[in-house]
């Protein structure tokens, strides 16, 4: 009984936890490199190529508030219903959907405008 009740939220929690929803249009053909940086946040690892610049970037997509709610409230009904036994399976689950689940190049030409994408690994 003690396991369950420290346990008890940790989904929940990890749900609300999430960032926002990345607004993924930056990666448009011809967006500049500066709205792309202060969409995603820093590169992972930045490869300079004869003035021409490509970025990889690996980040969590994250959630739309609504989607934020929808499922923080589900875990917390599942919890309440099945006596917490919920947690044995959503947090687990909540903590891998929560990690970098894409991870794209973003290729600049010598404006440092968005040139090519490519994803490398896509949720």
């Amino acid at each position: 009984m003690l396991c369950t009740s420290i346990m008890s939220g940790c989904a929940t929690s990890a749900v609300l936890s999430r960032p926002p929803a990345k607004n993924l249009g930056v990666l448009d053909q011809g967006t500049s490199r500066s709205m792309v940086l202060t969409e995603l946040g820093a590169p992972s690892y930045t490869k300079d190529m004869n003035g021409e610049k490509q970025d990889t970037f690996s980040f969590d997509k994250g959630l739309s508030g609504g989607a934020k709610f929808g499922r923080g409230f589900f875990h917390l009904a599942a919890d309440v219903f099945t006596l917490f036994l919920w947690e044995v399976i959503a947090w687990p689950a909540e903590k891998v959907a929560g990690g970098p689940n894409t991870i794209v190049e973003v290729g600049y030409n010598k404006d440092e405008k968005v040139q090519t994408v490519n994803y490398l690994k896509k949720s």
